[in-house]
């Protein structure tokens, strides 16, 4: 039996934005072009708010990973090695002193 409201218990696909108005034969996706679309940096200001307003590609647990390395360094003065070798209690306080959590 299928009701009205069965699709809507389903999220719905979310579009890639460059993607958007080419033609269906030029979507085709390459592991190149998704590597680029999800490893674009962001500056701090634009991570440090709430995950309904992130970009599209960043999780909201793993904002750090789309600073660039400039960045990275001179928002938490380490680099990303020394930030990994960190326990994670440690990168989860670092976080919330520059707002990325």
């Amino acid at each position: 039996m299928f009701t009205p409201n069965f699709s809507r218990l389903f999220l719905v696909p979310r579009t890639f934005p460059r993607l958007e108005g080419l033609a269906e034969s030029e979507t085709k996706v390459t592991v190149a072009s998704a590597l680029e679309t999800y490893s674009l940096c962001y500056r701090l200001e634009e991570l440090a708010v709430g995950p309904e307003r992130l970009p599209f590609v960043v999780g909201p647990t793993r904002k750090e990973d789309h600073l660039s390395n400039d960045d990275f360094e001179k928002v938490f003065g380490m680099s990303r090695e020394s930030f990994r070798d960190l326990k994670p209690w440690r990168q989860l306080e670092a976080k919330k002193r520059v707002s990325l959590f």
